[in-house]
């Protein structure tokens, strides 16, 4: 009886630990990785973890799921220019909020809608800005805006 309860001990122990692993493991993702996340859980319409990839300002958007057809991530590059990031502290979310941590992608992907039209794309290739913060110091790191 008392290795039965040794045994149960043991596995809820290592049970417990595999989850704080894979807690760990999320919430030590890049930047970059949580862009790369977004655009895969678009494609995937899973909006719960697609909202897990932004701040509360960009919790709701409506991305027509039922009429998307994809949201192709072509290419991603930090920019370490500074001039977007200053824009963003000094007119964007940035000069509100105050984030601990900013930095800036060039982000290149292709809409395709049904239609050729939905949640305000029209289908194509863009080119834009995404701002990725930490809200404070030991936050994820989450998209706060996007755009330009």
């Amino acid at each position: 009886m008392k290795s039965k309860i040794v045994v149960f001990i043991v596995i809820i122990l290592t049970l417990v630990g595999c989850a704080r692993v894979n807690e760990q493991a999320v919430s030590s993702l890049t930047a970059e990785d949580v862009i790369k996340n977004h655009f895969k859980y678009i494609n995937e319409k899973d909006t719960e973890k697609l909202e897990k990839t932004v701040t509360h300002a960009k919790k709701g958007v409506t991305w027509e799921f039922e009429k998307l057809e994809y949201f192709k991530l072509i290419s991603i590059e930090e920019d370490k220019s500074e001039k977007m990031k200053d824009a963003y502290m000094s007119n964007g979310r940035g000069s509100v909020i105050k984030p601990f941590q900013v930095k800036v992608f060039k982000v290149n992907f292709e809409v395709n809608y049904k239609g050729g039209y939905g949640s305000g794309f029209s289908n194509g290739d863009y080119s834009w800005y995404y701002f990725v913060i930490k809200e404070k110091e030991g936050s994820d790191w989450l998209i706060d805006d996007w755009g330009v």
